[in-house]
């Protein structure tokens, strides 16, 4: 089994470790949400609330166990009949799940305990299977770049690339790597959960109803969508909020600071005065209530493309690279395989760039190679030693080069 164990979602895989074969694959949303969608306010739960540093490793624990029980009832075989397991995930969700001290994740220069890897039988970590069998936690990078990167960049041979180009897995938390002749650089953003559809007034995750492309006249600026399963819609998830807001700014609906034009068809003032454009009026959707674009998710989505466009920036210049030197930018994650490049190229969130390619859960993927492969084991290692770590906060003109991130191009 190999369980890929993201902020907000978790998927678990079930392997054959004869012949490599996945027998089966599930997701889940991480019942540590409900403590925080971003994983520093999960950081500040467990110092400020002593009683069980345990709370939140045991929810996912229970999580883990649920799913592991229906993925077997489906094969018919018993959970202790998987004999090993992976586990690949940001540096709080590796600490939190091995019971490491937090303390350090939140304040400068942001350290995390060991970026070795760990064997652990599965008993002690009350994961219901083979008890006698282990689980293997692989290498950490540093800082907040985890094994779930470490794994994307062994899975997408990103570390064996004669060319200039980013690795980038979008979600709550965005790991960036950039490969150039003299090595491999990496940065860790803060990108939030607008890409998933957090913070989102209509926001939701990608299932029926939720609209995953828009498009905008620009004359009538009239928008048409497309929704998952062409069911009526409900909602938008990340790829239609990425969409929309990129035909905003390609419209002029938005300026460059983000700010609604008043006197455009569709924009409104709310009854409470904040701005919105109408995306989909009542009549067309599926619970008879509008979906609109607010000005508070249009500052959530430059505050997320915001942060990526930053770590970018700064990987370019740290490494002494321009933008046009970039010949390929790989796409891992969820939202990074449904995402439309040309979208986040026109919102500044990702550099233009004619080759763009949605490699999927890579991070999941390495983790499969990691459960079969003590070689890979080995070669993750020494990948996770020889990337160069930049911590952004701590970065000089970090604050002034995020502030124009903010902007969006004028197209």
């Amino acid at each position: 089994m190999t369980i890929d164990l993201g902020s907000t979602n978790i998927a678990i895989f079930l392997l054959d470790l004869f012949t490599g074969e996945t027998l089966d694959a599930r997701g889940v949303t991480n019942p540590q949400v409900m403590y925080g969608a971003d994983i520093i306010s999960r950081v500040q739960y467990i110092i400020e609330d002593k009683s069980d540093k345990y709370e939140l490793r045991d929810k996912v624990v229970d999580t883990i166990n649920k799913t592991i029980k229906e993925m077997c009832q489906q094969m018919k075989i018993s959970p202790y009949d998987i004999l090993e397991a992976t586990i690949v995930g940001n540096t709080v969700m590796h600490h939190i799940f091995l019971g490491l001290p937090l303390e350090q994740l939140v304040t400068a220069p942001f350290v995390c305990v060991t970026t070795e890897p760990w064997e652990i039988k599965a008993r002690d970590l009350r994961i219901n299977i083979y008890q006698g069998g282990y689980v293997y936690f692989p290498s950490l990078i540093g800082g907040f770049i985890g094994s779930d990167h470490t794994a994307m960049i062994l899975a997408s041979r990103l570390y064996q690339k004669k060319k200039i180009c980013l690795g980038i897995d979008i979600g709550t938390n965005t790991e960036i790597t950039l490969k150039t002749n003299e090595g491999l650089y990496a940065c860790s953003c803060a990108s939030g959960p607008a890409f998933e559809g957090g913070s989102i007034e209509y926001g939701m995750r990608a299932g029926p109803g939720a609209i995953h492309r828009v498009k905008i006249n620009p004359k009538t600026f009239i928008p048409s969508y497309q929704t998952i399963d062409r069911s009526p819609p409900v909602g938008l998830c990340g790829s239609g909020i990425i969409d929309a807001v990129s035909e905003m700014v390609k419209t002029g609906i938005l300026n460059s600071r983000g700010r609604l034009k008043k006197g455009i068809k569709g924009v409104t003032e709310s009854p409470e005065g904040k701005g919105e454009f109408l995306l989909v009026p009542r009549k067309n959707t599926a619970d008879g209530l509008p979906i609109t674009i607010t000005q508070k998710d249009i500052s959530q989505v430059q505050l997320a493309k915001g942060a990526i466009q930053t770590g970018i920036s700064i990987l370019l210049h740290q490494a002494k690279v321009k933008t046009d030197m970039i010949q390929e930018i790989l796409l891992a994650g969820a939202f990074g395989n449904y995402l439309s490049p040309q979208s986040a190229i026109n919102i500044g969130m990702l550099p233009p760039n004619k080759k763009v390619i949605n490699i999927g859960n890579a991070a999941g993927k390495g983790g499969q190679e990691l459960l079969l492969s003590k070689k890979k084991r080995k070669l993750a290692e020494k990948i996770s030693r020889q990337v160069k770590y930049i911590e952004l906060s701590v970065y000089p003109h970090f604050s002034q080069t995020f502030a124009h991130s903010l902007k969006f191009p004028i197209l």
